[in-house]
This record gives structure tokens, sequence and C-alpha cells, in this order.
């Protein structure tokens, strides 16, 4: 994908605020909203450790991957390559 396409979208997805999505929290516990059965907003603080969670890249707003096992893997932003985290790897596996 060309750098002004990867610009392209995320300003597209920067004006346009989430309805659903996935995200995980440093010690690698998911966490979803918007879906049937979910809370209908992004929650601050994961449910299972009180860690502060990840919806989107903190350096281009993308939303995390949708795919469960990819979710589980991702410790970068497959956008723009920013850690989700501050050292890049969630701190434990998930429990």
């Amino acid at each position: 994908m060309s750098a002004s396409l990867r610009t392209k979208r995320t300003r597209e997805k920067e004006r346009m605020p989430l309805e659903r999505g996935v995200g995980k929290c440093e010690n690698n516990h998911t966490g979803s909203f918007g879906y049937p059965t979910r809370p209908a907003e992004p929650y601050p603080f994961c449910h299972k450790c009180g860690k502060p969670m990840v919806w989107t890249c903190p350096n281009c707003q993308s939303p995390l991957p949708d795919d469960s096992s990819e979710l589980l893997e991702a410790r970068f932003c497959r956008y723009c390559g920013t850690p989700y985290f501050e050292n890049g790897e969630p701190s434990a596996a998930p429990g």
C-alpha cells in the first residue's frame, strides 16, 4: 500500500468515530464494544486486570485487527508500525 493511500485512509478514519471494535490491554486481555451483548462504547480499563485498554493505534488511530488470533499476536500497527504499548510487547499471556 502506498504511503499516500495509507495517509488518506488514516485521515478518513480520524473523522469517523468507531461504531464497534475490538481492543486489548497491556496484559493481552481482549475486549469489544458495539456488538450485540457488548457495551455500546469503548471502556477505558480492562475488566480482568484494570490496565488501560487500547482500541486504536496511538499514532494513526487505525482500529486494531478484528480477527481474534491476529489481535492476540498484534504488537504493532499494520498501517504505521507504531507499537500499541510502550515497549512493543504485551506484558503477559492472556489468562
